[in-house]
């Protein structure tokens, strides 16, 4: 199960290898195409919903194969993932940014 959660958040780093591809093109784009790749910016900011593209394929391919109890490992790691960018998006949004 430990290598299903490693499996998890190798795929949560390799979302953000392709977030500083976006990055590079965000700037590169003259600016009316600016809008379209900016979406790509969602998604660090919702990555417990985001990593849904890829965990969804890699659980069932995983919990078809010869080593079912890493599909249960790769939810743990998107379980994990949702749960801390949730609490810490409310923190955020909850907090009253008073600087007196």
């Amino acid at each position: 199960m430990f290598a299903g959660v490693l499996i998890g958040f190798a795929l949560h780093l390799c979302q953000l290898a392709i977030m500083a591809v976006v990055g590079i093109f965000y700037v590169m784009t003259p600016p009316p195409m600016q809008d379209t790749v900016m979406f790509g910016f969602f998604s660090p900011m919702a990555i417990g919903l985001t990593q849904l593209i890829y965990i969804i394929p890699a659980y069932r391919k995983f919990s078809r194969g010869p080593k079912p109890i890493w599909a249960k490992g790769i939810l743990l790691a998107a379980a994990i993932t949702f749960l801390l960018n949730a609490s810490c998006l409310g923190l955020v949004f909850n907090t009253k940014w008073d600087f007196k």
